[in-house]
């Protein structure tokens, strides 16, 4: 990932940035369908097969307050039910990111919205069951704003994707 924090520390500094009132209605309204922003510059799809059955993978996946538990990367989680239109918020490599469940649709599709400064972002999972008790496991991001393209690459999103991939694969994995 670009070295990007001295940049957003001093977006962040020159008013760039607003109190979070929740997303855009477009937005929202993408990722209730399951759907990423087709024009963000930013996009990534990346995919994973977990050797475990949905039902597990989804209870990883959906305790969003355990993320950090697996997810190294996330240090902080802040949230209350976790269902449909909740709001919630997470630190990621030291970012704090607003976010609202769009999708909520067990044991099958998590999506949410998330804005950090100027940034605004769609995640979509998608666990689909697969052979011998396997789930394969879609993660679908945009993320859009201004400068965005500045501070991150598609590269750098696949990566963090597939590191997240990654990660909830080795979590699956544990008895």
């Amino acid at each position: 990932m670009r070295a990007c924090f001295l940049p957003l520390a001093l977006l962040s500094l020159t008013g760039c940035h607003h109190r979070y009132t929740g997303p855009s209605a477009a937005l929202a309204a993408l990722a209730a369908q399951g759907q990423t922003d087709a024009q963000a510059p930013l996009q990534t799809s990346q995919q994973i097969t977990i050797s475990a059955p949905p039902a597990k993978v989804w209870a990883l996946l959906s305790d969003i307050q355990s993320w950090p538990d697996w997810h190294p990367k996330i240090t902080q989680v802040a949230v209350g039910a976790v269902q449909q239109g909740s709001p919630f918020s997470w630190t990621l490599q030291g970012m704090s990111i607003n976010s609202t469940i769009e999708a909520f649709n067990p044991p099958q599709r998590l999506a949410f919205t998330g804005d950090v400064l100027n940034f605004h972002a769609i995640y979509v999972w998608t666990l689909t069951p697969g052979a011998n008790g396997t789930t394969q496991v879609n993660l679908n991001e945009s993320v859009d704003g201004f400068l965005v393209s500045l501070f991150y690459s598609d590269a750098d999103m696949a990566d963090a994707a597939q590191s997240w991939l990654t990660d909830l694969n080795a979590a699956a994995d544990k008895p």
